[in-house]
């Protein structure tokens, strides 16, 4: 999902988001909204026989995006995830198996006290087939970022999967034909 990213000043989401070094806590919190919003969405379309098992959450958007904040702002903006995410967790299908990616344990924040179950370390070999992997997404970079030289979800997403190729088609004339188009 792409999540504000607010790590540097020169960031183009920055300015939108930040004035006078005070996050714009209403802009943010539409946004978060609208991510999970596009997430509940997304676990409602149809996905194999069964449609999807569970989804893998991330904390999208709240460490390295949030770096170039104030300190206290950052905390803001945690505050405002973790309220959306609860109002997420009462509206999804219940049915569903939602649970919290962990890729790394040095940050102890990330584990959330209403789950029970969590993926640690390697999402890529520890997911489970019909489950739907939620990361963040800088818009402004490439997908996966640094790929095999990127220790984070984001490289292991690239390194992964396609993503790399089927995000930037655009860069392609030749992956955007109908001739390119093949099962991953």
């Amino acid at each position: 999902m792409p999540s504000p990213a607010l790590d540097k000043r020169g960031q183009p989401d920055y300015a939108f988001y930040v004035k006078d070094n005070l996050l714009d806590k209403d802009k943010y919190r539409k946004s978060i909204s609208s991510i999970f919003s596009m997430i509940k969405l997304a676990s409602e379309i149809p996905f194999g026989k069964d449609g999807f098992k569970g989804i893998i959450l991330s904390k999208f958007g709240q460490g390295s995006f949030l770096k170039g904040l104030p300190g206290g702002q950052q905390f803001e903006a945690n505050r405002i995830f973790e309220e959306e995410l609860s109002k997420f967790l009462r509206l999804v299908d219940k049915k569903l198996d939602v649970r919290m990616s962990i890729y790394s344990l040095q940050d102890p924040t990330m584990m959330e006290p209403e789950f029970e179950k969590a993926f640690v370390g390697d999402i890529i070999a520890s997911a489970l087939d019909g489950y739907l992997i939620v990361n963040a997404w800088d818009p402004t970079s490439a997908p996966g970022n640094g790929n095999d030289e990127d220790p984070t979800f984001d490289g292991a997403m690239g390194k992964g999967s396609g993503i790399l190729v089927t995000q930037s088609a655009w860069l392609n004339k030749k992956l955007r034909t109908k001739e390119a188009l093949v099962a991953i």
